[in-house]
């Protein structure tokens, strides 16, 4: 059997103690190093050569989205992010994802320090399946905000002039996918006479710095929803977590504390379901990098009623598992890369306005 090898990047003791003993307690993973700062931890990667690495964000001397900057386009490893969800920290967070981090989990899930304790299993689950992932070297630049000339121009001059909408988009995504879900938002412009709904699977705790991150880096507006809140033109809002997001009836988003479908909550079927049922053919339903098949029996709810659909496709995804699922179901109509995504998105639109 072939060790898993784990790089801890941790400046508290206590929290690096309690994740060495957490990982080995598993036969399958081995820790091999233990760094205190950022720097360190860019040493040790490169001397070490882990196979994953968990990446804590605030440290002395470098914090851990530098580290996460240099190691992703030096030494490109699977990296995990361990913090705390403090407001101070959010945005960082999603600035060491921009970079290449692969994921993000909470602290406090694993500070019990028990195996059996659900958030230690989540923990080394989730360090199983990201060790496996074969990243890419990662420029040394930042999210562009602003879509550089291409086709959309024309595509947004024929939108540019709507001030109602009938349209909606319906978004999934799981792992790898706030990258991704920003890098499409950036190019959509607020003129587009349509809503966009996101379920994007992530920590508890999280849902707001990752909304205050994309706001950042898209011309949309983005925002978490309020349960009966009127859907607006150009605006994108992101489930929160532990809550369904869905339409209750065209124009009215809705928020519900049913239980989780297919042990997600939110559940991108249950938004795409009730998308499709309101909106028919000017459903646009989107399924992003992921493992699993969260959103694959929504779409196809939407193919049938008429809708859109949009994949991403296998080379650029983190996980081929969700639009894996969905294209070969057959309920895909285009598979593109995500820097064609929305401008298929705009065409889509603006062909049914």
């Amino acid at each position: 059997m072939k060790l898993i090898k784990l790089l801890i990047v941790e400046d508290s003791l206590l929290v690096s103690k309690i994740l060495t003993r957490i990982f080995d307690s598993d036969p399958e993973l081995k820790v091999v190093g233990v760094a205190v700062t950022g720097r360190e931890g860019i040493k040790m990667s490169m001397d070490l050569k882990p196979d994953i690495i968990t990446m804590d964000i605030m440290m002395p001397d470098m914090d851990g989205v530098e580290a996460t900057k240099q190691i992703m386009a030096y030494r490109p490893t699977p990296i995990l992010i361990l913090t705390a969800s403090h407001s101070r920290k959010k945005n960082k967070v999603f600035q060491a994802i921009s970079f290449g981090a692969l994921d993000v989990l909470e602290k406090t899930n694993f500070e019990q320090d028990s195996t059996g304790n659900d958030g230690v299993d989540d923990l080394i689950e989730k360090i199983k399946l990201l060790s496996k992932i074969k990243v890419i070297r990662h420029p040394l630049a930042k999210l562009q905000i602003k879509p550089k000339p291409s086709s959309l121009k024309k595509i947004i001059e024929g939108v540019s002039e709507s001030t109602t909408f009938n349209n909606i988009v319906v978004i999934a995504a799981s792992t790898g996918g706030p990258q991704v879900v920003a890098s499409i938002l950036a190019k959509i412009p607020p003129s587009i006479p349509a809503a966009i709904l996101v379920v994007q699977h992530i920590a508890r705790g999280f849902d707001e710095g990752f909304v205050e991150w994309l706001s950042k880096n898209c011309p949309l507006e983005v925002k978490i929803p309020r349960d009966n809140q009127k859907l607006e033109m150009g605006t994108a809002y992101v489930a929160p977590t532990d809550t369904h997001m869905v339409i209750y009836r065209e124009g009215i988003i809705g928020l519900t504390d049913d239980a989780p479908c297919g042990h997600f909550k939110p559940s991108a079927d249950v938004l795409f379901e009730s998308a499709a049922k309101n909106y028919g053919s000017k459903t646009i339903g989107v399924i992003l990098t992921g493992m699993g098949k969260d959103g694959v029996s929504g779409i196809k709810t939407i193919k049938q009623l008429g809708g859109r659909t949009i994949a991403q496709n296998e080379e650029s995804c983190v996980i081929y598992g969700m639009p894996k699922e969905a294209i070969e179901a057959g309920n895909i109509d285009k598979v593109l890369p995500p820097e064609l995504i929305a401008e298929a998105i705009i065409d889509m639109v603006s062909r049914s306005t």
